[in-house]
């Protein structure tokens, strides 16, 4: 019954986030939204999943109360995501800052060394399997062990999306025939990954590089009906993620793609006949709560140095002694419940936060919903060039944080601020005047002091 009740708050929850960012599109891309899908179309199908067949979880775990606590920690990290966004009042924007301007020109140039340092290294990796064609055929990507040179040459690859940003940037802001092939030419790896090896989370930061770029550059948002469509598509497209890569591959029965049964693929997920990554959250949770072995942080601290400190130049040794093992003999979930998570699996951001500081671990997602509120604020009532930027590589990790690790964003932000940084820096248009250079924005902000949605609502259809 517990359960039952919580499982109840938490889709109660979620579905107030979604509605209330569905009632005006100004909101469409603000944390409330984006949390509020994430919670309902991906968390609560596997809870509801798991709640209905609990036999699937091992017997010691659930008399740990492990599904209550797994439970309890979604509600709070949703409910504290929600009331730390909304919460309080607002200040009101009382004076217009002259932002700071970008020259459309340098943030192409930008944008294109960015993406050819990425198709670099996305060659390297390709000739790891013997090239393109290779890497996108059976037996190509997905055979690759990541570690060494794969795990190198991947860290560069992601910067062709912060390019792509910036190319559409300036692309939106100053058209021109040669910008757009350009884009679309540095847009075509990125489909290659989507559409032959199936990365969600890939395709999700391109389509929200798009989306809300439109939305701030030329105040374009989809109608509403449509961008629901594209959030139940993309849940959808998350069960079938393993199904598809299977025979969308060079070289695989493409045939077998109209044989994907999407109905039943989606009911055994809430009927709870698979394993699902709430199932981990449930165990995890019950191991770390018999156990106490919280990570106080460390974890955060140790998927930073996962990610920068590169072992083949450092070597294996000294890299281990960087991490911090608070709890070495701890005992894991195979030691407490004979169970192991399955291979190519995670823990999601609920447990990451669980893990490290236990239920305090929740006001993560408050302090992290204060931020993006703050954030917003900037880049929409102020109309902040870079905070606009800014918010639209960060907003993809406000899914994230929920559906896959919470512990790996230190490390993702770090990565942002070192490239993207010195771009925006080399961007800025030092000789042009502020105030001419502003006037636009000063007349497109001043019409909305009365209304900040006024201009949305002008520029959008639906």
């Amino acid at each position: 019954m517990i359960s039952i009740i919580l499982l109840a708050l938490l889709i109660g929850i979620a579905l107030t986030m979604l509605v209330w960012g569905l009632s005006n599109k100004d909101r469409f891309y603000q944390y409330p939204t984006l949390a509020g899908a994430a919670w309902l179309l991906y968390v609560v199908p596997q809870a509801i999943g798991t709640v209905s067949n609990p036999r699937k979880i091992p017997p010691a775990a659930l008399e740990d109360n492990g599904m209550q606590i797994a439970l309890l920690m979604c509600v709070l990290c949703a409910g504290l995501g929600f009331l730390g966004y909304v919460g309080g009042k607002r200040k009101p924007v009382s004076a217009v800052k002259s932002p700071t301007h970008y020259s459309s020109a340098k943030l192409f140039v930008a944008g294109t060394v960015l993406c050819l340092i990425g198709l670099s290294a996305a060659y390297l990796l390709a000739q790891l399997t013997g090239g393109f064609v290779a890497q996108f055929s059976v037996g190509g990507h997905y055979s690759l062990k990541w570690r060494g040179a794969p795990v190198r040459y991947a860290f560069f690859l992601k910067l062709i999306y912060a390019g792509t940003l910036l190319c559409l940037w300036s692309l939106l802001s100053r058209p021109t025939l040669l910008k757009g092939l350009m884009t679309a030419m540095f847009c075509i790896y990125p489909l290659a990954l989507t559409v032959f090896l199936g990365r969600r989370t890939l395709t999700a930061l391109l389509g929200m590089i798009f989306i809300i770029t439109f939305f701030f550059v030329r105040r374009w948002a989809p109608p509403r009906w449509a961008f629901m469509t594209a959030l139940v598509l993309f849940a959808v497209g998350v069960v079938l993620g393993s199904q598809y890569r299977t025979h969308s591959q060079l070289g695989a029965d493409h045939s077998k793609l109209r044989e994907i049964d999407i109905p039943r693929s989606v009911h055994r997920v809430v009927r709870g006949t698979e394993y699902a990554e709430f199932d981990f959250l449930i165990i995890g949770s019950a191991a770390f709560q018999r156990t106490k072995a919280f990570g106080l942080g460390t974890g955060f601290y140790n998927a930073t140095v996962g990610q920068w400190v590169p072992r083949q130049i450092v070597g294996p040794e000294f890299k281990n002694a960087l991490m911090i093992r608070l709890w070495p003999d701890a005992p894991t979930t195979k030691d407490l419940y004979g169970w192991s998570p399955p291979y190519g699996t995670f823990a999601t951001g609920s447990l990451n936060a669980f893990s490290e500081f236990w239920f305090f671990g929740a006001l993560i997602y408050f302090l992290m919903a204060m931020f993006y509120r703050h954030l917003w604020d900037m880049a929409f009532h102020q109309r902040n060039p870079a905070a606009q930027i800014w918010y639209v590589f960060l907003a993809w990790f406000i899914p994230i944080s929920i559906i896959q690790s919470l512990v790996i964003l230190p490390g993702q932000v770090l990565y942002l601020l070192v490239f993207l940084t010195p771009c925006l820096w080399f961007a800025q248009d030092t000789e042009a005047s502020p105030h001419l250079v502003s006037s636009r924005v000063r007349r497109e902000y001043e019409s909305r002091a009365g209304d900040p949605r006024a201009a949305v609502r002008r520029g959008t259809r639906g």
